[in-house]
């Protein structure tokens, strides 16, 4: 057993080579704090800067004046109308017109008689505008559009002229069937002999359809003998 030598340890836990620390379950007076400092004021805030006044706004500029609109042009004249083709003719009336001394076709009696002209006389629109009775030893006489008279009329007055394509019946006349007929040297003649005397033209009028009836459909083209 140990001794008990009569000192008794400041710290019981030293018999046996223990160091402990104590804490104290008292509260432990401390020294009293200072007093917290008074809060300052927080500031005032700004004031708001006024907004500026909006500027006054300008004036709108005039508008120019509307420019003069130009006047409309004149329209133009409408074109003539082309005639009417010719209708489709009747194969007898095409052979031989019913009637003596008529033709079928187209015709005009919008130019005058430049001549004393017999009825089925041929004849040659002039520089004139008038129509004078053809003849195979004249230029002019020979040269131009041929048509034939369907009346008797004299200078200066209007006369109806059967056109190219016509057929024309006239009962005096005694062809040859499907004879080529041609400009006669004779004024306003039609013949089936081909002129061939000198500076006389030969040109083509027409076919005998019947022996009084004619197609007449002139060529354009002649020949001029020398």
């Amino acid at each position: 057993m140990g001794r008990d030598t009569g000192v008794t340890p400041e710290n019981p836990c030293e018999r046996f080579g223990e160091t402990r620390e104590y804490k104290s379950v008292y509260p432990i007076n401390t020294e009293d704090r200072g007093d917290t400092g008074v809060q300052g004021d927080t500031g005032l805030p700004g004031t708001v800067a006024h907004a500026g006044d909006t500027g006054i706004q300008g004036d709108t500029g005039l508008s120019g004046s509307a420019g003069i609109q130009g006047n409309t042009g004149i329209q133009g004249t409408t074109g003539i109308t082309g005639s009417t083709g010719i209708s489709g003719i009747n194969d007898d009336i095409l052979i031989e017109p019913a009637d003596n001394n008529s033709f079928a076709g187209q015709s005009t009696n919008d130019l005058n008689s430049g001549d004393t002209v017999a009825q089925w006389d041929l004849v040659c629109l002039q520089s004139d505008g008038k129509w004078d009775r053809s003849d195979a030893n004249t230029v002019a006489l020979y040269s131009g559009l041929l048509g034939v008279a369907t009346e008797a009329k004299n200078d200066g007055n209007a006369m109806q002229v059967a056109l190219p394509g016509s057929v024309i019946r006239n009962d005096a006349w005694g062809w040859t069937v499907g004879a080529t007929l041609y400009m006669s040297e004779t004024t306003g003649g039609i013949t089936e002999t081909a002129p061939v005397t000198s500076l006389s033209a030969t040109r083509v009028i027409g076919y005998a359809l019947t022996d009084d009836t004619i197609l007449f459909l002139p060529d354009s083209t002649f020949i001029t003998h020398i």
